[in-house]
């Protein structure tokens, strides 16, 4: 929810250097934690390929969005919402 709120933030007004460094922080940080829970789901699976064909999309929300190369793909997040709907 709070990388949803920081996508409307961004989106909704000019954001300043030190914020935007802020925002690329916890950007990344909750990456990381998609990350952490795809593997772990993927190492606690009976079949590993049976999960990845089944959650390779939870991977999607793991790729932190904080490049400049990256930043035209900031829709992305919208799977993190998707996931935490599931997961909810």
């Amino acid at each position: 929810m709070v990388s949803i709120r920081f996508l409307v933030f961004e989106l909704t007004s000019v954001v300043q250097r030190h914020h935007q460094s802020l925002i690329n922080t916890i950007d990344l940080s909750i990456a990381c934690i998609f990350l952490v829970d795809f593997m772990v789901g993927l190492y606690r699976a009976p079949s590993r390929w049976h999960y990845f064909k089944h959650h390779w999309y939870e991977l999607l929300a793991a790729i932190p969005l904080t490049d400049h190369v990256v930043r035209s793909l900031r829709s992305l997040r919208i799977v993190r919402m998707l996931r935490l709907i599931q997961i909810l």
